[in-house]
């Protein structure tokens, strides 16, 4: 592969770049880059997602102890992601590290393929969050208090009509608050994130309060006008065939659902982002990265734990299993959280559980156009595609059109997911954001060699391990974890994705779409006199 060489070069002519600055303003703190990775990693969903699918392909996997295990691989990939966030904070976060430390065409094609799923992703994550979490919330409060008019609208969001309209809404909704100036968006974000925490506070205190004969208890009677106990669950799923080993904690189910657990985890990197909008990149990066991606794990880790001891495991295989195929009856879909809020036994904290699951399932697509428009930004300042798609209001501050481009892209993913589910059957999320990160270890190896002069000025210039930067050996352990995990994400298509020759086809097709537009871009500012090779050789202006 060829790789080009960094050199630093000062006086770079105006018209290499879109302009002399981006137009964002720094305005985002250590506590709101935290909850910008939190928006993303998403306990309201993360704790239905792990066991849906874990228990389900590898039964009796011990979940809480896998998140316990997938703290190293946290660690490695959030110190690489610091350390370069920190040493290059701007705007396009692994796209500025990759195109500058590796190669420029490469880390653009890379990006471009990683954002087009993560839109279309997002946007089936938006289809789940109406017909999964706000479905899930409407319909256990209008079971509880017996409101028909909430449980005809539970129905109405089961239908491809419901699921249009409020996933459409929300995309929309999104698009209006991102726009408006960053400062009232962080507020915006903030009352957002303190209603999906006090939710998820909630979600623990019931568990803690409840012992497993309580849950028990609690189920049957909740279930009971809709034929279903707690026994029939685990019944009907070995009459459907399941093998229901209950909890291995100590076997390969545990270890092998380490990886998949720690993609459950991921989006703690994403406020690298973000980084040209931080006002103290040192600060931010680390605890918007390192302090939020452990806490995260070590959170969903007592989480699960807590879930496993008070609603017993083979009662989670079981109800996993049959959600899979879809045979588990009922009001509402299986989510751990729905199963603590109708424990709970008090109408006020069953509300503010469903506000807060409501609240996750939005931040989800909030913070995901929030971080990917910031990407768009940052190719267009580069000159990578047209610099139009790099304006920024000057009454807002705001990238108007990226966020208006990734928006129509979440959209699109929304509608794909409703009527073909494209997402999960020709796109593999997980392999493409293996890629992303070994290649992000491989620029922060190459780093302190491509770009000495600079690297020198960061805060980690002169942290040396047997002469060795700090920055590469963390770099190299980063490349070599993630090309490890590429090997499971291949193995493993019912935890990673849809590995055929189509799943691969796609991924190879929208990379070489992605790098076929980067250098006809290239060539058209060429022909204006503008070398935008040049760009490359430097970190953007902020």
């Amino acid at each position: 592969m060829p790789f080009t060489v960094f050199v630093v070069v000062e006086n770079l002519p105006k018209t290499v770049f879109a302009r002399e600055a981006t137009g964002v303003i720094r305005s985002i703190s250590p506590l709101q880059a935290s909850i910008v990775g939190m928006m993303v990693l998403n306990f309201g969903s993360a704790f239905s997602i792990s066991f849906a699918t874990t228990v389900t392909v590898l039964p009796g996997a011990n979940v809480g102890l896998g998140f316990l295990l997938a703290v190293p691989f946290v660690i490695v990939n959030a110190i690489a992601y610091q350390m370069l966030g920190t040493t290059m904070p701007r705007s396009g976060g692994d796209y500025v590290w990759i195109s500058r430390g590796v190669h420029s065409g490469v880390g653009f094609g890379l990006e471009f393929v990683t954002l087009v799923f993560q839109a279309l992703f997002f946007g089936a994550f938006g289809e789940y969050a109406i017909g999964g979490m706000l479905a899930g919330g409407t319909g256990a409060l209008g079971v509880i208090t017996g409101n028909t008019a909430l449980l005809n609208f539970t129905t109405f969001l089961g239908t491809n009509t419901g699921l249009v309209l409020f996933s459409t809404l929300l995309v929309v909704g999104a698009f209006a608050v991102l726009v408006m100036p960053l400062h009232r968006y962080l507020k915006i974000q903030l009352a957002l994130w303190v209603l999906g925490i006090i939710s998820t506070i909630l979600f623990f205190a019931v568990l803690l309060s409840t012992s497993p004969s309580g849950f028990v208890s609690s189920f049957n009677n909740f279930f009971a006008p809709y034929n279903m106990t707690y026994a029939q669950v685990i019944s009907s799923a070995q009459a459907a065939g399941f093998a229901n080993p209950g909890l291995v904690t100590w076997g390969s189910p545990t270890l092998l659902a380490v990886p998949y657990l720690f993609f459950v985890l991921v989006g703690f990197e994403w406020p690298a982002l973000v980084g040209g909008e931080m006002k103290n990149a040192k600060k931010g990066m680390f605890y918007g990265i390192v302090v939020t991606g452990i806490a995260a794990a070590l959170i969903e880790a007592a989480g699960s734990f807590l879930l496993q001891w008070t609603a017993g495991a083979s009662f989670l295989n079981a109800a996993a299993y049959l959600t899979s195929v879809g045979q588990y009856g009922g009001p509402v879909p299986f989510n751990p959280f729905i199963l603590a809020l109708v424990l709970s036994n008090n109408l006020a904290v069953d509300i503010l559980m469903a506000v807060g699951l409501v609240c996750w399932g939005a931040m989800m697509v909030i913070g995901g156009t929030f971080l990917y428009s910031r990407v768009i930004l940052a190719w267009g300042f580069d000159r990578a595609l047209p610099a139009k798609i790099s304006y920024v209001s000057e009454s807002f501050h705001t990238p108007v059109i990226a966020v208006t481009i990734f928006a129509i892209l979440v959209e699109i993913g929304a509608l794909f997911s409703v009527y073909y589910g494209v997402i999960f059957s020709q796109m593999n999320v997980t392999l493409v954001l293996i890629l992303l990160f070994a290649f992000v270890g491989l620029a922060a190896a190459l780093l302190p060699y491509r770009q000495k002069g600079m690297f020198e000025q960061s805060p980690y210039g002169g942290w040396k391990i047997a002469g060795v930067p700090t920055m590469t050996w963390v770099g190299v352990i980063n490349f070599v974890v993630f090309l490890g995990l590429s090997y499971f994400a291949l193995q493993y298509p019912s935890l990673s994705g849809p590995t055929g020759p189509i799943a691969l086809g796609v991924i190879l097709g929208v990379f070489l779409i992605g790098v076929i537009g980067f250098y006809i871009t290239r060539a058209y500012y060429k022909s204006k006199g503008i070398d935008t090779s040049l760009a490359f050789k430097e970190i953007p202006p902020e």
